[in-house]
Parts: structure tokens; C-alpha cells; sequence
């Protein structure tokens, strides 16, 4: 029993530690940049990769979504953004050779990734739509 209590007192104080590391979840976003995506083809189309600092902003979920608004209006962060909030909805959408989830993605055979500048401004105003939606309905 005193070894329970002990490890629940451990948990409770790292807990507490990573409140006041002064890492928020609104600063967090703002490290990350497009680089933390990566694409791989497929034969089902493309499949992001996010990097380890992308995955944990996704998995603090609605508590990011501030920051990840800020980032869509950084053409260095809106490609970054876009994926997180997508996967963030789990809502089904479509993905191609060339497109996934309506951002247009040109993969090169020595790595290079390029997005046409027009598509970022589509995705970033898709994304001002479903926020503002979303914002309405609470």
C-alpha cells in the first residue's frame, strides 16, 4: 500500500512540474514549423509523418487549437497546422498522389517538398471556416 501511495505522490509531482515548465499549449505550436511534416507516397496516396514535437501538440487536442489557429496564418507553419487539425477532427476526407485533405503537395525523388502558395491560402481559409463553425456551436 505505501509503495501506491508513494508512486501516486511521484505521478502527482511530475504533474505538477510540467505545469510550471512554461511550456503551455498555446507557446508549443509556435516551435513548429512545416519541416515537422513529412510525406511519404503510398500506393493509397499521401501519409503525413509528424515529428515527435508535432505529435504531442496533437495530442493535447482542443488545448492547441489557439496556437494552431495562429500558425495558419505563417505560410512556414500552415502546412504543420493543417495536418494536426486534421487529424485532431477524425473526420474522413481525401487524399491522392498529390492532395491530401485538399493541400496540394508536390514530392520530389531527391526529398524536396513543395506547396504551391495559392493552395496554402485555400487551406488556410478552409480552416477559418471550420474553426469559426465550430467556435459558433459552442
Amino acid at each position: 500500500m505505501r509503495k501506491l501511495a508513494a508512486f501516486c505522490v511521484l505521478l502527482f509531482a511530475i504533474g505538477l512540474s510540467c505545469r510550471s515548465s512554461g511550456h503551455s499549449s498555446a507557446s508549443l505550436p509556435q516551435s513548429l514549423t512545416n519541416a515537422d511534416v513529412s510525406w511519404d507516397g503510398t500506393p493509397f496516396g499521401l501519409e503525413p509523418r509528424l515529428s515527435d514535437a508535432a505529435s504531442n501538440v496533437l495530442m493535447q487536442g482542443s488545448a492547441a487549437v489557439s496556437g494552431l489557429r495562429e500558425a495558419l496564418n505563417d505560410s512556414g507553419r500552415v502546412v504543420v497546422a493543417h495536418v494536426i487539425l486534421t487529424k485532431m477532427r477524425r473526420e474522413p476526407f481525401e487524399v491522392s498522389g498529390s492532395q491530401w485533405n485538399g493541400l496540394q503537395v508536390d514530392l520530389f525523388a531527391d526529398g524536396r517538398v513543395e506547396y504551391d502558395r495559392d493552395n496554402l491560402k485555400e487551406v488556410q481559409s478552409h480552416w477559418r471556416r471550420v474553426l469559426s463553425a465550430a467556435e459558433e456551436k459552442r
